[in-house]
């Protein structure tokens, strides 16, 4: 059997290599690939000369790559375009069942268009569009926007029989499926066992605290919160060094704010790190990891610095509160809030070291051996509800 996989993702096309994100190379499908025996990724594509830094390569003789136009922006928000539409009608031909990761303007388009020819759809819902466009930019247009999004959304997703959540706590509550539809909670994270470490002890706070946030700079991803708190804790004489990991559009919105509030001395920017030893260094010399973003599913960054014994702290969005501590949480855009957290934190190695143990507890929630028997469960009944003669 055939599965078709849709997601907004953005993948690099080299001759006849395809090579995904990070973390959505030929492991990522394995699970897929324990149920269906093919799989095939409709999604966006960007011709590129050479492969790509860190990037897997995701094409084998059971996973096949179809791409469609690397359409950005407005028009990619408001629906996939004619080419498109034509190229996820082919692809849905040739497969017996469906799964999308949304929200997605692709993954919506297919769940109506494999509706239309009966065949079973699977919604993985790894966002929230009202957390993420509403807080885009400072626009009014986007909050209008965000709103419309939001009740189509909900109504995507009132129609689905089949659906997951990377969070129950607040993404189900928020979009929950109809009142007969097969649900589940996972997350696409699969951390290797022996990668999670034990937890740290401090006898004595560090100085400087390290603190690291790894994560794409775009406007919702509330990096200026951060550092605006940064600013907070210089006025305070504590001593801290922050490692920004990553790259987008408003890196250098931040890089001004940072020499604007005189931390230059304080903030490190590594820009995107490919290399995968390199970045477990970076995570592994640091003591916490923020998230101090307007919209996440469940953020895997945050997730990996935990599992490495790093105390998590961030925003009380998506699935955040699911990783983090109460007392480790703060309203987005509360940036006084965060620079008390972090005031706190840098000044009770107690703390640090409870915080620590936490991250390590949490963490083993999030191997392969808990999550990929849900996953699996789920692609089980997925195939179960495709028809035969």
């Amino acid at each position: 059997m055939v599965l078709l996989y849709l997601a907004d993702s953005v993948y690099a096309r080299c001759g006849d290599d395809v090579y995904g994100l990070r973390v959505f190379g030929k492991e990522f499908f394995e699970d897929y690939l324990k149920v269906f025996d093919s799989v095939v990724i409709c999604a966006r594509e960007e011709i590129v000369d050479r492969p790509p830094a860190g990037r897997p390569q995701v094409t084998s003789d059971r996973i096949r790559f179809i791409g469609i136009p690397n359409v950005h922006g407005w028009k990619w928000m408001m629906g996939i375009n004619q080419q498109s539409r034509k190229t996820l009608e082919e692809s849905l031909a040739i497969a017996d069942a469906v799964v999308a990761r949304v929200p997605s303007s692709l993954g919506e388009a297919g769940m109506y268009a494999a509706r239309r020819v009966g065949k079973p759809f699977l919604g993985e819902v790894v966002g929230d569009p009202w957390d993420s466009i509403s807080n885009y930019g400072s626009n009014p247009i986007y909050k209008l926007f965000a709103l419309w999004y939001f009740y189509r959304f909900q109504r995507f997703v009132k129609g689905l029989d089949m659906a997951s959540y990377v969070s129950r706590r607040v993404l189900e509550r928020r979009y929950p499926a109809h009142a007969d539809a097969a649900t589940e909670e996972y997350s696409s994270i699969r951390l290797p066992g022996d990668f999670i470490l034990s937890p740290r002890t401090y006898k004595n706070s560090p100085r400087p605290i390290a603190m690291l946030c790894l994560s794409s700079f775009l406007g919702y991803k509330r990096h200026v919160d951060l550092i605006n708190a940064c600013s907070v804790l210089k006025q305070r004489s504590i001593p801290f060094t922050l490692h920004l990991v990553g790259d987008g559009p408003t890196q250098s919105q931040i890089r001004k704010k940072v020499a604007y509030l005189g931390i230059t001395e304080d903030v490190v920017f590594h820009g995107y790190i490919a290399d995968p030893r390199l970045l477990l260094e970076k995570i592994d010399a640091c003591h916490v990891t923020v998230v101090p973003s307007a919209q996440e599913g469940l953020p895997r960054s945050m997730l990996e610095g935990m599992a490495r014994g790093l105390g998590a702290i961030g925003s009380d969005v998506g699935g955040i509160p699911d990783l983090t501590r109460d007392s480790e949480s703060f309203a987005t855009g509360d940036y006084e809030r965060l620079a008390d957290i972090l005031t706190e934190v840098a000044t009770d190695p107690g703390r640090l070291s409870e915080m620590s143990a936490h991250a390590i507890g949490i963490s083993q929630n999030y191997t392969s051996r808990i999550l990929s028997p849900r996953r699996v469960r789920m692609y089980t009944l997925l195939r179960d509800r495709v028809s035969r003669p």
